[in-house]
């Protein structure tokens, strides 16, 4: 390469999140020689030497490396008719939400489908609605999206969302404060690779200390995860719950081992699981984070990358030198190293009570069975037989069998 494209060169230093002094400086020239390559077209690859060479190999990377979701959303609407925000935005009106005779988030009314969760207020319309979903929710909904809403998109649930608004506004000003996306989670999976291997996050806490890491987050705090006398994987944070950015980067392989007690090469090899980074946004953040998003249609997954190197920028020494960590910036320094998707998975009615069963009951239940064994007491199915299902749970029942019903016919 003899020439590089100034608008390449630009693009790449956005991406990473460095202002131009800083970029300058890693390139070896001066701010002012930056700018009047900025002025041209192409610049000989020879006046900006190896540095560049690095930056541009880091950036050759084709194959996906990260992949991303959305792993938490919450949209608030000053509107009390929730009903409709479901419906016209979310189209899952015909769901059977349960009601509970309490709130969150300061909400007096909650209302809940499996992992999708609506607080609303009933008399306050600036409170409003709020819709909330986690990382499962998310997944649920976008089977919904997928198998029930004609495939349609995060883009344009979002799109709908803001169309909802205008609707229910007399001005621009009021559409914009009736419609607030408060908080957005990106998860960004680094598959386990066996052969290249994976980012050491332990890493981090060296550099950290080492002077290694530049950051715009004032918090960090590393936690090492070993527990009685076995690994539960270490988690790194930069920023904290009051800041309207939280990075969040934890080995994913080592808590699905602890959540599911199965074997962490068994959880390498079937989920692919090893790095999770976490992009976590509140507030204004969120809110101009995803519109942007909506409006450029850029990758989600890029552009969370981008959040990361704006907040971070980490360093290696080579002799003298100080250059971009090769092994970091494969992960975070190339366009073409991450992709959003989505990851539909079907949740069916109970499956909720199901785990909770498994998780808290089964074991209780199978203990009391072998105590009647050995006693010979009915006291168990006594108890069952007196069993009552919850008033607000017959209305799941008469969906899930309205539902069958159509099926049949």
């Amino acid at each position: 390469m003899k020439e590089i494209e100034t608008k390449d060169m630009e693009r790449l230093r956005l991406y990473l999140g460095f202002s131009k002094k800083e970029f300058s400086k890693l390139l070896t020239v001066s701010p002012a020689t930056y700018n009047r390559y900025l002025g041209k077209d192409t610049v000989p690859f020879k006046k900006v030497g190896l540095p560049l060479q690095e930056l541009l190999a880091l950036n050759k990377e084709t194959s996906v490396r990260l992949t991303g979701r959305i792993d938490y959303i919450r949209f608030r609407f000053r509107t009390l008719d929730w009903l409709g925000v479901i419906d016209e935005v979310f189209g899952l009106k015909k769901k059977p939400f349960i009601q509970y005779d309490f709130g969150r988030y300061g909400y007096s009314a909650f209302e809940n489908f499996n992992f999708i969760n609506v607080y609303h207020s009933e008399k306050d319309s600036e409170m409003g609605t709020l819709v909330e979903m986690t990382g499962r929710g998310c997944r649920e909904f976008e089977w919904y999206l997928e198998n029930e809403q004609n495939g349609r998109t995060w883009q344009e649930v979002l799109e709908a969302a803001l169309a909802y608004a205008k609707r229910k506004s007399k001005s621009p000003e009021e559409a914009a404060d009736f419609l607030k996306i408060t908080r957005l989670d990106v998860s960004l999976d680094e598959t386990y690779n066996k052969e290249e291997g994976n980012y050491n996050l332990y890493q981090l806490k060296e550099k950290k200390e080492r002077g290694l890491i530049q950051s715009k987050m004032r918090s960090f705090k590393f936690i090492d995860g070993e527990t009685q006398n076995r690994a539960d994987g270490c988690s790194v944070y930069f920023g904290s719950r009051q800041s309207a950015v939280l990075l969040n980067f934890y080995e994913k392989d080592f808590e699905q081992v602890r959540q599911s007690k199965v074997s962490l090469d068994t959880i390498r090899e079937l989920y692919g699981y090893k790095n999770r980074y976490e992009v976590r946004m509140f507030g204004d953040k969120s809110h101009d984070f995803l519109l942007e998003w909506c409006y450029q249609r850029e990758d989600m997954a890029r552009k969370a990358v981008g959040v990361i190197n704006d907040k971070l920028h980490v360093y290696a020494r080579k002799g003298k030198r100080l250059v971009l960590d090769p092994d970091w910036y494969k992960l975070m320094g190339s366009l073409k190293a991450c992709q959003f998707v989505t990851a539909p998975q079907e949740v069916a009615i109970a499956e909720k009570q199901y785990r909770w069963y498994e998780r808290v009951v089964a074991g209780t239940r199978k203990f009391l069975e072998e105590v009647e064994a050995v006693t010979g007491s009915g006291r168990l199915a006594e108890i069952e037989a007196y069993a009552e299902i919850p008033e607000k749970r017959l209305k799941e029942l008469e969906w899930l069998q309205d539902g069958s019903k159509e099926v049949a016919v």
